[in-house]
């Protein structure tokens, strides 16, 4: 069984391993954890962490400190997503809080912030952003940095605060445009899609729009990285109502062979575009979902749902996890948000507040609700 694993692995390492012995252990650990990650196996997981207690005891001392890979901390960190995945906040937090008081990082403050936030605390909020950009490391990762103004400056445009909105994300912009031709491509790939974010607190969708596009040119080399790419860009087409980018983003994931996971979603906002506009279908929607039907699996059964072969019920019935059953009431409510029913924002604001910050579907929602910024663009800026 995995979670005996870990009381063995401390027996044999002893009272004073090497960091190199250590580093291995931990890392088998962190193997364990992912794999119940990806399996949504909760209880397994949380058996093998408890178990992992001896070997997070050593990991905490001193002597080991910036010598292991990964630390206690980094393993925290990953027990409190998989808590996360699940739904539970209060299990996640402390965890998370315990991380950054050995290792404090931009990243991961701003992964805090960004949960209370969801849980509609926001001065805690603030006052991690605070700490994320205070940290002395902050200067070294600047895209870090810009993740942590961008949530500062959503946290006061909901608020009302235009003048600290624009003090937060004129700040986020400058960082955008002074890094973004920095490092290797996926950096370079993911400044475009914050500076994407930025321009389009803005209110500048044509500039938000051509840098997604130069993020899917230079993700295009990179394929590890491209489904993302694409998704973020039809996610940002179905927010701001634009089907000819979704279009062009879902042919270069279809073109590129991405995951079909990712296309499946990807044609399911592109449906939900094409029908709450009036537009009549290309065909690419209808080329992903009939290959993803035949298929197993959580997409397949969205595409199922998608083709009209299941309704609402059966799609709730199927979702097994957390994040699965917030998955599906998000799809179920954007349905009828097309079908233009006014209950459809209740049920959308109930996703918008989940805990689960990474699922693109939440910041979706969020951004579908947002109230309009009023933020002008510093005229003495030009942007690409």
């Amino acid at each position: 069984m995995p979670e005996a694993a870990p009381l063995v692995l401390a027996d044999a390492l002893g009272p004073q391993p090497s960091a190199v012995s250590l580093s291995a252990v931990t890392s088998t650990i962190a193997e364990a954890l992912s794999l119940q990650y990806q399996a949504n196996t909760l209880g397994t997981a949380r058996r093998i962490f408890a178990a992992s207690e001896p070997v997070l005891a050593l990991a905490d001392a001193d002597d080991y400190r910036g010598r292991l890979n990964p630390s206690a901390a980094q393993l925290r960190q990953l027990m409190a997503g998989i808590e996360l995945r699940s739904g539970h906040v209060e299990a996640a937090r402390p965890l998370l809080i315990e991380s950054l008081k050995v290792e404090p990082t931009v990243w991961g403050y701003t992964m805090l912030a960004t949960l209370e936030r969801q849980l509609g605390k926001h001065d805690d909020a603030l006052a991690h952003v605070d700490r994320a950009e205070k940290l002395p490391g902050a200067r070294r990762l600047p895209l870090d940095v810009v993740d942590a103004k961008l949530l500062r400056f959503e946290i006061y445009r909901d608020e009302g605060s235009t003048e600290r909105a624009n003090a937060a994300l004129d700040q986020a912009l400058n960082l955008a445009l002074a890094h973004r031709k920095h490092g290797a491509t996926k950096d370079k790939v993911r400044a475009e899609r914050l500076l994407a974010r930025v321009l389009d607190g803005y209110g500048r969708r044509g500039e938000a729009l051509r840098a997604l596009e130069r993020a899917m040119d230079l993700a295009e080399r990179n394929r590890e990285i491209l489904g993302a790419t694409v998704l973020s860009t039809i996610g940002r087409a179905l927010v701001y109502k634009d089907v000819r980018a979704a279009r062009a983003a879902l042919q270069t994931g279809i073109k590129a062979g991405v995951e079909s996971d990712d296309l499946v979603y990807g044609a399911l906002w592109l449906m939900f575009l094409e029908k709450e506009l009036g537009e009549a279908p290309d065909g690419k929607v209808e080329r992903v979902l009939l290959e993803a039907i035949h298929r197993e699996g959580w997409t397949a059964h969205l595409a199922r749902w998608a083709r009209g072969m299941t309704d609402d019920d059966a799609l709730r019935n199927v979702a097994e996890s957390f994040t699965e059953k917030v998955e599906a009431e998000f799809y179920i409510a954007m349905k009828a948000r097309a079908d233009g029913r006014e209950s459809a924002d209740a049920e959308l604001r109930k996703i918008a507040e989940s805990p689960l910050i990474d699922l693109m579907e939440v910041q979706i929602a969020r951004d579908l609700l947002a109230p309009e910024s009023k933020v002008e663009l510093p005229q003495q800026v030009r942007v690409p």
